[in-house]
């Protein structure tokens, strides 16, 4: 009987050391399974179903896309378009007061400058006592053109593109810097000029933000006529999980010591007063805008705005969590591209119908003209 009594505080340590194996054997496996690919999906599985069934997030209604859908391709042809078409689009969102315009498109090759001879055509066969321009005028230079409505708007943002390092040497520092020298030397004047300018548009990369952020080799700004007369420029592009889905995006992108912001950055510090420089990056943590001024979109005071400091939880490549609101057409108002097109024609048109002011039936002539071209 003693001796089963004895026992006793043996047998109960035999079973935790038991229990403490088992649970680290389990710990051990979960550890290597949390590695493996199938468990990768697993988490993005639970991550996609929390999006479908959490309830509706609020999305502000002074946010807005203009759409290049299927209807306006209808309308003006397969893409890419001649660059008349942003201008157009410019003009029509100064004409109707947007604060910011951002873009997607890039203008990174200059376009042709285009030849109507029809155009020369109806000046030499005018026989009106109307003053009509010089045959200049059938020659369109869309580029000038382009950089004008940007320089007039003032508040155009426009995308560049970061080449990323390839994975081979990402993790080489020394080689991804030898090759963004490589691929500088090679550049034209034109792009050397286009950087420089871009460079302004960036912040210095301290010793944290070169290990952890994404490094690129090769930044693809817009042109520099278009860079000069922009408010500001930024990275505007995606990084796709391994099932090809979207839901990181990167906040800031490493290049030759700098660290280049994404377009959506750019665009907020000058919403919140918050100047690139003094946004606060912890690679792991947080991108931070402190003392941000925030407009509150009251309908009761439009002007309210609100001071606050907001801080975008990133991980540590500074990629941020996309905080996807729905199906894209279902949140946000959307415009279609033709319908900006006919608002700038028929303002336009209206202009320069004050050119004949005895013949109002042109009106509509000059507004298919605009339309069309």
């Amino acid at each position: 009987m003693q001796s089963k009594i004895k026992n006793i505080p043996i047998f109960k340590l035999v079973i935790a050391i038991r229990g403490l194996l088992f649970g680290v054997a389990v710990a051990l496996i979960l550890l290597i399974f949390s590695q493996t690919e199938t468990f990768s999906r697993i988490k993005l599985i639970a991550l996609d179903l929390n999006y479908k069934f959490r309830p509706p997030i609020h999305f502000r209604n002074d946010l807005g896309y203009i759409d290049f859908d299927d209807r306006s391709i209808i309308t003006f042809g397969k893409w890419p378009w001649t660059r008349n078409r942003e201008t157009a689009l410019n003009q029509a969102m100064s004409l109707y007061g947007a604060k910011v315009v951002g873009y997607d498109v890039f203008f990174t090759e200059p376009n042709d400058i285009v030849f109507n001879p029809q155009r020369i055509h109806e000046i030499l066969s005018d026989t009106s006592n109307h003053k009509e321009p010089s045959a200049e005028t059938a020659f369109r230079d869309y580029d000038l053109e382009l950089e004008e409505s940007i320089l007039n708007a003032g508040n155009i943002y426009l995308p560049e593109f970061m080449i990323l390092a390839p994975p081979e040497i990402r993790s080489d520092k020394v080689a991804v810097q030898k090759e963004v020298d490589r691929i500088f030397a090679m550049q034209s004047e034109e792009k050397k000029a286009a950087l420089e300018i871009a460079e302004q548009f960036s912040i210095p990369a301290g010793k944290e933000m070169q290990e952890k952020l994404f490094s690129c080799i090769d930044v693809v700004p817009p042109l520099a006529r278009f860079v000069q007369a922009s408010a500001g420029i930024g990275f505007a592009q995606i990084t796709e999980d391994m099932d090809k889905t979207v839901r990181l995006s990167p906040l800031f992108i490493q290049y030759n010591g700098k660290a280049y912001p994404a377009l959506s950055i750019v665009i907020l510090s000058k919403m919140f007063s918050v100047p690139l420089n003094k946004i606060q990056i912890v690679p792991g943590d947080y991108v931070e805008f402190p003392n941000a001024k925030i407009p509150i979109n009251s309908r009761s005071d439009p002007k309210k705005i609100i001071t606050k400091t907001i801080q975008i939880p990133v991980n540590e490549n500074c990629q941020m969590l996309v905080n996807w609101a729905g199906e894209f057409l279902e949140h946000g108002i959307h415009v279609s591209y033709s319908d900006i097109a006919e608002i700038y024609a028929l303002n336009t048109a209206k202009k320069l119908s004050m050119l004949y002011p005895a013949e109002p039936d042109k009106v509509p002539a000059i507004f298919n003209k605009i339309h069309s071209v």
